[in-house]
């Protein structure tokens, strides 16, 4: 077992990892499972940068539902299921938010293209992290290219997307699908049912292959 509050040594070291917040446990799984399939909006802010922005539900269709976020009603498509009308919050990693200059970014009414001003930008040595302005909102973004223009296209897909319904308000029927955080709706593991009902696909290394290099599986909090 291994204490650590350095991120970077948790998801490299770890094959399990227990995530704690205000002294509650919040999620146990494979670094993978925590990074890509958060079960709270909580714990995608605490591990990895995440953007968590909070709107309404607009519309539904298919596998994906339209979000209206902020108070300008920004739309974006995420694909997950939730109830038309239910208040939910949105979670946006920032590197996977691509950031273009070109006027002929795709559009295909799933793919959203929103204009942002670009408020600051800041050169970290592998990257630019920058902080945008998409009306009332609020985003960070990191982007191998620097862009110095004062306004910019985000292309953000409906798969990079999180999703989970805003606590207190109208919850997703069970029937519509998973409500918790996710890319994509899996099955839950044997033994460790996900809180919201969507479960995680195990990744990382598994203990057995530790063992055969002689080493004990490491359990991270």
């Amino acid at each position: 077992m291994h204490v650590t509050h350095d991120q970077a040594e948790v998801m490299s070291l770890s094959d399990r990892i227990a995530v704690f917040m205000h002294s509650h446990l919040q999620q146990v799984g494979t670094p993978t499972e925590i990074y890509e399939t958060p079960v709270t909006p909580e714990v995608a802010g605490f591990i990895g940068r995440c953007n968590l922005l909070k709107g309404r539900v607009d519309s539904t269709e298919g596998g994906t539902v339209q979000i209206e976020l902020g108070e300008t009603g920004q739309p974006l498509r995420v694909a997950r299921v939730c109830s038309a009308g239910s208040f939910a919050t949105v979670g946006l990693r920032s590197e996977r938010i691509t950031l273009t200059d070109r006027a002929d970014a795709p559009h295909d009414g799933a793919v959203k293209v929103p204009r942002a001003r670009i408020e600051q930008c800041s050169y970290t040595g592998a990257r630019f992290e920058y902080e945008l302005s998409i009306g009332d909102l609020r985003v960070h973004a990191e982007s191998p290219a620097r862009h110095t223009e004062g306004e910019i296209n985000l292309i953000i897909r409906p798969n990079d997307c999180l999703l989970a319904p805003r606590a207190g308000l109208t919850r997703t029927p069970a029937a519509a699908g998973p409500a918790g955080f996710g890319l994509t709706q899996r099955q839950p593991g044997p033994g460790r049912p996900h809180p919201y009902g969507a479960g995680c696909q195990k990744g990382g290394t598994s203990p057995a292959r530790h063992q055969r290099h002689g080493r004990p599986p490491t359990v991270t909090f």
